[in-house]
């Protein structure tokens, strides 16, 4: 899906740069789980990803609550606000929070419910993931 949106605004003189919470299981250095609060931030890298787009990988407070990986946080706020538009492209509605929380216009592609997307994820969750997740 993000491939697809990305052909299509190059295609029509834009030049998509895009940003996502990047999972703790992937860049640890990048979130502040429970265990390292007060000795860390949460992070951002710049990167470069499908045919050379500006990504930025974002990190989350307490990466554990799924709820906090869409946090409108600086590093998120910063990324918005360097564009002119913005698109949602997202297994689940949740990438949209940030800009709900600020108040920006976008249009999202969500591919599945919350609910639904959010039962096979947890299927997949360690089981202490699963006791904080209640199910």
């Amino acid at each position: 899906m993000t491939r697809f949106i990305a052909g299509v605004l190059r295609d029509r003189g834009f030049e998509p740069v895009l940003a996502h919470y990047e999972p703790y299981r992937m860049s640890p250095h990048l979130s502040v789980p429970s265990f390292r609060l007060g000795r860390n931030q949460a992070g951002m890298e710049s990167r470069r990803a499908l045919d050379g787009c500006e990504t930025h990988a974002i990190g989350a407070w307490l990466p554990e609550l799924e709820f906090t990986h869409y946090w409108a946080t600086a590093a998120w706020r910063a990324v918005m606000a360097s564009c002119a538009a913005h698109v949602t492209v997202a297994g689940n509605a949740l990438a949209a929070t940030p800009y709900v929380w600020t108040g920006r216009p976008f249009v999202a592609w969500v591919a599945t419910g919350w609910a639904e997307d959010r039962q096979n994820r947890v299927a997949r969750f360690p089981w202490p993931r699963k006791l904080l997740a209640g199910w």
